[in-house]
C-alpha cells in the first residue's frame, strides 16, 4: 500500500491539477477560434481544430499536458493573490465611477447628479435623455466644423482632408471618395488604394517571390504525401492537410528541406522513396491533384493555402515607418490628434481619439485603470493562450521581447455567443467567464464594473454621436438575449450595449477580418499599456495610426476590412475588444418565431447513421410500433440478438464472430448475470 501524503502534499497536487493544460473538444474547442480582435477571424483558423466538421462528428478527447515548474508557481501565486484580492475589495473603486467628459459637458456638476425629492428611475431617465442632448451636440458642431473647411486632396485624388480645432483638440477629418459603406457586397470595390499599396510593395514582392515559390512546392509535396483520395475529395479534410503542412514546414530550416524536396522528385518519377506511397504513379497522381487544385483552394473566400507567415512579414514590412509604405495620419505631426475618416456618403469608417481615457476623465482615472488591468491579468488570471498559435508572428513576437512569457500571452472572452460552427445551438456564456472559480469570478465582475464600466462609456458615447440608430440595434440584442446566458451590465444606470468583451493581452495580433461580428457594425476598441508601436493598419485604406497607442479608444469596420497591429515592444499591452456577433441578432430573430433557444431538434425522429440518410421502411403490420419494425419492435434490417456463451453463433451474412468480439460477449454475459444474481439476492 502506498504512503498516505501529507496536507502539504496534497495541496501541491491540487495545484499541479489546476496547472495541466486540458485540451477542449466540441463547443469549448471552438470558443478559441471566435472573437473580434483575433479569434473569429479569416486568420484564425490554421492552427485550430477542422472547421467543416459538425457538432456530431468532433469526439471529446481530453489531453493532458503538463506545464514547467515556472508556470506551476505562477498559478499558485495567482490563486493566493485572487483570495487576497477578494477579501480586500480588490478592483472596487471607493469614490464609485466617475462620469466622462465633464469638460464637454453642460451646466455644473449637479446638473449631472440626482437632486433632493428626484426618483431613481426619473434621475435615470432624465440622464439618459441628457447625454443623448450631448452626443447630438457633439456631432452636429463636428460637423459643422467639417463643412466649414476647403478639403485638401491626397492619395491621388482618392482621399480629401481637412483639418479641425474642437474643445481645444486637434481634429483630422479625411474622407475617401471612392468608398461606399451601404454596398452590401463591397464598399471598397471602387476604390484605388489597394492597388497602389501593391505597386508600393512591388519590389519587396519580387525579392520575396523565390522563398515564395519554394515554400509552395514544399507544401505541396508535404499535402501529396500525406494526402489519399479520400481525403482530397473532402474540403475539411483538405484544409485539415494544408493546416499540417503549414506547421510541419517550421520544424526545420529551409535548407534541411532540400533533401526531402529532392525525395519528392525521385518520387514522382516513380521511384520507391521512404516516407511516400510505395504503389507506383500513386504519388505522383496525388501531387498532380495538389498542384492543379492549389489556386482554387485559395480563391472564394477559403484561403486555405494562403501562406500567412510570408503574408505576416510583408505586412510588418509595409507598417515599418522607416519603409514609407503606409501613409501616416496626423496634425502637423500631431499624433494626439483626433482621426476620423468617412466615407463617400459621410459614413464613419474609423474613429480614434488617442487621448480617448486620459481626455474624456483624467490621468489619474487612466493610470487607475491601466494598473487594475495589469494587476489583473498579471497577478489574478492568467489569459487563455491557445489562439496564440495562430498568430504566426508569436514565436518572433517573444523572441524580441524577452521579458513577455508565453503563458501571459493570450485572450479571453467574456459574455455570451456562439461558438464557431455552433450557430445554431443554444446561446452560451463564454467558457472563459462561466469557468472560473468562484473567487475569480467575482473578481473578474468587480473588474469588468469599475475598469470595463468606464471604458464601455466612451466607446457608447462616440458610437452615439457617429451611429445612434446602430447603437440602439446593439442594445437591443443584448436586452433580448437569453438571461441565462448573459453577464450582468457593467454600468447599472446605462443600458449595456456590447454582448461580448474580448481581452487581448501581449500578444501580436497578425491580419484578420472580425468576420463573425455584426455585418457593418463597428466594433469598439480600447488600448493600455506600456508599449510602443502597435499601429492600426488598414492596407485597403493604406493607413498606419500611430495614435492607437496607449489610453486610446478606437470605433471602426472590424467585418468591412482586414486589419492588423504593427510590431511593437514593451512591458504590457493590453487591447480590449466590444462587440456583439451577428449570429446573437439571428438566433434572437429565430427566438422570436419559435420559442425556442436552439433548433427545433424532436427526440422521437430516428438519427441519421453515419454516411447517410436514414430510410424509413413500411410497417408489415399494424402493430402500433414505428415505421421499420415488425411485432418484435426490431427494426427489419437488425438481426435479432444473439444468445450469450454460443461461440458457434454467426455473424450476419454467415460469418463466425472474431476472437475479439468472442471475448467480448462472454465478459459482458458474465457481468449481466453476475448482476441479475445480485438483484434477486
Amino acid at each position: 500500500m502506498a504512503p498516505r501524503k501529507s496536507k502539504e502534499e496534497k495541496l501541491e497536487d491540487d495545484v499541479e491539477m489546476d496547472d495541466i493544460t486540458v485540451t477542449r473538444a466540441a463547443s469549448e474547442a471552438e470558443e478559441e477560434k471566435a472573437g473580434s480582435d483575433d479569434g473569429d477571424s479569416e486568420n484564425g483558423d490554421r492552427a485550430a481544430v477542422v472547421d467543416g466538421q459538425s457538432n456530431g462528428d468532433r469526439k471529446a478527447k481530453s489531453t493532458r499536458v503538463p506545464k514547467t515548474v515556472e508556470e506551476k508557481k505562477a498559478t499558485a501565486a495567482h490563486t493566493v493573490a485572487a483570495t487576497e484580492a477578494l477579501l480586500s475589495d480588490r478592483f472596487v473603486w471607493k469614490d464609485g465611477k466617475p462620469e466622462p467628459f465633464k469638460r464637454i459637458g453642460q451646466g455644473s456638476d449637479a446638473y449631472w447628479e440626482k437632486s433632493k425629492g428626484e426618483s431613481r428611475c426619473d434621475f435615470v431617465d432624465r440622464l439618459h435623455k441628457k447625454w443623448e442632448k450631448l452626443e447630438q451636440d457633439t456631432h452636429d458642431e463636428l460637423v459643422a466644423l467639417r463643412g466649414g473647411k476647403i478639403p485638401t486632396p491626397i492619395d491621388d485624388g482618392e482621399v480629401v482632408y481637412v483639418n479641425l480645432v474642437w474643445k481645444g483638440r486637434n481634429v483630422r477629418c479625411e474622407t475617401f471618395l471612392n468608398v461606399d459603406l451601404s454596398d452590401p457586397k463591397d464598399g471598397f470595390k471602387s476604390s484605388k488604394i489597394l492597388n497602389s499599396f501593391n505597386d508600393k510593395m512591388a519590389n519587396y514582392d519580387n525579392l520575396m517571390s523565390e522563398e515564395r515559390k519554394t515554400r509552395a512546392e514544399l507544401l505541396q509535396h508535404l499535402v501529396a504525401s500525406k494526402a489519399t483520395d479520400a481525403k482530397l475529395a473532402k474540403g475539411e479534410t483538405i484544409k485539415e492537410l494544408i493546416e499540417w503542412a503549414y506547421e510541419e514546414i517550421e520544424t526545420r530550416k529551409r535548407d534541411e528541406w532540400k533533401d526531402w524536396i529532392a525525395d519528392g522528385e525521385r518520387a514522382l518519377r516513380g521511384e520507391e522513396v521512404k516516407g511516400f506511397p510505395k504503389s507506383k504513379g500513386v504519388y505522383s497522381q496525388r501531387y498532380t491533384t495538389v498542384t492543379e487544385n492549389w489556386k482554387d483552394w485559395e480563391s472564394g473566400g477559403r484561403e486555405w493555402t494562403k501562406d500567412k507567415k510570408m503574408n505576416n512579414n510583408r505586412n510588418l514590412f509595409a507598417s515599418d515607418p522607416k519603409n514609407d509604405i503606409l501613409r501616416r495620419p496626423s496634425v502637423n505631426g500631431d499624433v494626439t490628434a483626433i482621426y476620423i475618416a468617412f466615407d463617400k456618403k459621410g459614413k464613419v469608417i474609423i474613429f480614434l481619439d488617442p487621448e480617448g481615457i486620459p481626455w474624456s476623465y483624467d490621468t489619474d482615472i487612466h493610470k487607475l485603470m491601466k494598473d487594475d488591468s495589469h494587476e489583473f491579468y498579471s497577478e489574478i488570471k492568467v489569459p487563455n493562450s491557445k489562439s496564440n498559435k495562430r498568430h504566426v508572428s508569436q514565436g518572433t513576437h517573444l523572441k524580441d521581447n524577452t521579458g513577455l512569457k508565453s503563458w501571459w500571452c493570450g485572450s479571453d472572452h467574456y459574455g455570451h455567443w456562439h461558438a464557431q460552427q455552433h450557430t445554431t445551438d443554444p446561446i452560451l456564456e463564454t467558457s472563459d467567464s462561466h469557468s472560473l472559480n468562484a473567487t475569480r469570478r467575482q473578481l473578474l465582475l468587480q473588474f469588468l464594473k469599475y475598469t470595463g464600466g468606464p471604458m464601455t462609456r466612451v466607446l457608447d458615447f462616440w458610437f452615439g454621436v457617429w451611429e445612434p440608430q446602430l447603437r440602439q440595434r446593439y442594445r437591443n440584442i443584448y436586452a433580448n438575449s437569453p438571461e441565462f446566458a448573459r453577464l450582468p451590465p457593467v454600468n447599472e444606470d446605462h443600458p449595456e450595449t456590447y454582448c461580448l468583451r474580448v481581452s487581448v493581452c501581449n500578444r501580436p495580433t497578425d491580419e484578420h477580418r472580425d468576420q463573425s461580428d455584426i455585418r457593418g457594425g463597428l466594433t469598439g476598441l480600447v488600448h493600455l499599456g506600456d508599449f510602443k508601436g502597435a499601429a492600426m493598419c488598414v492596407n485597403k485604406l493604406g493607413i498606419a495610426l500611430d495614435g492607437y497607442g496607449d489610453g486610446a479608444v478606437l470605433l471602426f469596420r472590424g467585418t468591412e476590412m482586414k486589419h492588423y497591429i504593427s510590431q511593437w515592444s514593451g512591458r504590457y499591452r493590453y487591447a480590449f475588444d466590444h462587440t456583439t456577433h451577428q449570429s446573437i441578432e439571428d438566433a434572437i430573430k429565430l427566438h422570436e418565431m419559435t420559442g425556442r433557444w436552439g433548433p427545433n431538434k424532436d427526440a422521437a425522429a430516428p438519427k441519421a447513421p453515419k454516411g447517410g440518410k436514414k430510410s424509413k421502411k413500411p410497417d408489415d403490420q399494424d402493430d402500433g410500433k414505428p415505421n421499420g419494425g415488425d411485432a418484435s419492435g426490431k427494426p427489419q434490417d437488425k438481426p435479432k440478438k444473439r444468445k450469450r456463451g454460443n461461440d458457434d453463433e454467426e455473424e450476419p451474412g454467415g460469418k463466425r464472430a472474431p476472437k475479439k468480439r468472442e471475448m467480448t460477449l462472454a465478459v459482458k454475459g458474465k457481468r449481466q448475470v453476475g448482476a441479475a444474481k445480485q438483484k434477486s439476492g
